[in-house]
């Protein structure tokens, strides 16, 4: 008896260390490229580079890298555009053909590959290309299974529109900003500080749409990177079908923004507040995070293929805005059911009047690409003499 005790109290110890080892893999990191570069340029043809880290986060055991390899796929108004990918290993062993030779990689190691993009097709319809959608298959080899795992990086393609004509209010003129479809690599105060250089005034007060905050943040999440637990798995089904938190990646992604305790208070609170007609507690209770999740479709293209998460340290990005142009700075979630969330602003404006200004939601997140409007008090002119002097001008 005391033998078969002790053996069994073994084989429980051995099997709890092995699901217990740390069991970390490799990881390709999308969100942390440098930036696309154009290397060449022809009316039927571009040529875009850029270069991706790729980590062993285990730190105990080596990893093998096994493959890389990539496709793309283009969105474009008209017309088709074929592109390839190549993969090119940066560090390691390099080649030129676009063969990946396996490379083991040390614990905590990193190595950085490179991508080379090509992208062929009509002249009008390269031109009104909006991005590039790679997609990266990988697979790695160590002690777990060997696992084949994909990793996608966006390459803007459209050019920035013209600036339109500003919108007239009563008391302020709203201009709708411009921009090329952001990514991870951008800033977004550095893009803001880019499109209104040319017609800012002191006094002006610029909002963008909080998605587009998260997005340069690297706040999205392809599904299959976020793994639903025991509770996202059931609670989801609770939540109305339109809500981002139906499903369970969604609900899932919140808990890991607010925190499974807090997650799970806010449920249980809510819920009994339903039986006495009480509505709102969850969202109260879970706080803006869990508010803001945009689940897949919830954003333009390429992100609609996406879990977009709220931005996170929005009054540092407001005070950096401001410090960086000298204009008033807030982060708005807006939408078109007159429903306005002001997540932060700098002190110079209050919440209550950008809800006032921004009602009619004039952001432009789908074809626009407008997610920056600035804000410029008409004062005591005349709105002909506004319109005389639009905010889009200088001088």
């Amino acid at each position: 008896m005391v033998v078969g005790t002790a053996i069994l109290t073994s084989g429980v110890l051995f099997e709890l260390l092995y699901r217990f080892r740390d069991a970390k893999s490799i990881v390709l990191k999308p969100n942390e490229h440098i930036g696309w570069e154009e290397a060449a340029h022809s009316p039927t043809e571009r040529r875009f580079k850029t270069r991706l880290p790729i980590v062993n986060q285990n730190p105990y055991y080596e990893q093998t890298l096994v493959d890389v390899a990539g496709e793309v796929r283009v969105l474009t108004a008209v017309g088709c555009v074929s592109g390839e990918v190549r993969v090119r290993c940066v560090g390691g062993f390099e080649r030129e053909d676009g063969y990946w030779q396996a490379q083991l990689l040390a614990p905590g190691e990193m190595l950085h590959c490179e991508l080379h993009v090509t992208l062929r097709g009509a002249t009008d319809a390269l031109e009104r290309a909006t991005a590039a959608v790679v997609t990266l298959q990988y697979k790695t080899y160590g002690r777990r299974d060997l696992q084949t795992c994909t990793a996608t990086v966006i390459l803007p393609l459209a050019r920035v529109k013209p600036l339109p004509q500003p919108r007239l209010g009563q008391r302020y003129a709203v201009q709708c900003v411009p921009t090329p479809i952001l990514t991870a690599a951008d800033d977004i105060v550095d893009v803001i500080d880019r499109q209104t250089a040319d017609f800012r005034r002191p006094g002006d007060v610029v909002a963008v749409a909080e998605s587009v905050v998260a997005i340069t943040q690297g706040q999205y999440y392809e599904p299959q990177a976020v793994r639903p637990g025991f509770w996202a798995k059931r609670l989801c089904y609770f939540v109305p079908s339109k809500g981002s938190l139906s499903s369970p990646h969604g609900f899932e992604l919140a808990m890991a923004q607010v925190g499974t305790v807090r997650m799970l208070m806010a449920f249980f609170v809510g819920a009994v507040g339903k039986l006495f007609g009480i509505k709102g507690l969850f969202y109260a209770l879970a706080g803006q995070p869990a508010e803001l999740i945009d689940d897949i479709t919830g954003t333009m293209p390429p992100f609609d293929k996406y879990i977009v998460a709220g931005p996170v340290n929005a009054r540092d990005v407001v005070d950096r805005i401001r410090a960086k142009t000298a204009m008033e700075a807030a982060i708005v979630d807006a939408n078109d059911l007159k429903r306005v969330m002001v997540l932060a602003h700098t002190p110079g404006i209050s919440a209550d009047d950008l809800g006032r200004i921004l009602i009619d939601n004039p952001f432009g997140n789908g074809d626009e690409q407008t997610p920056i409007v600035v804000l410029r008090a008409l004062g005591g002119c005349e709105k002909g003499e506004a319109t005389r002097d639009p905010i889009g001008t200088t001088g």
